[in-house]
């Protein structure tokens, strides 16, 4: 086995080479590994925590209007019905 020192000073025995890789390759590799987690945990708390959507639609009529429903008190007041 010979031993050979290169040109950056460090000594490289033979057979393996180590190569690294490139800042943006390990940038990448970071963001596209955070967004898969990410999507995995949003598709798992999808099926886990899935709430009945016919029984949410008839509580509440698809949203929320609490300035209507403020409306609606204050006319059953002065109607008094």
């Amino acid at each position: 086995m010979s031993c050979v020192i290169n040109h950056t000073g460090s000594l490289r025995t033979g057979i393996q080479e180590k190569t690294t890789m490139q800042p943006l390759l390990v940038g990448l590799t970071a963001v596209v590994g955070f967004l898969f987690i990410v999507f995995a945990i949003l598709i798992m708390k999808r099926i886990f925590f899935k709430k009945d959507r016919n029984e949410e639609m008839a509580d509440t009529n698809g949203y929320d209007n609490k300035a209507l429903e403020v409306e609606a008190a204050e006319e059953q007041k002065v109607t008094g019905m």
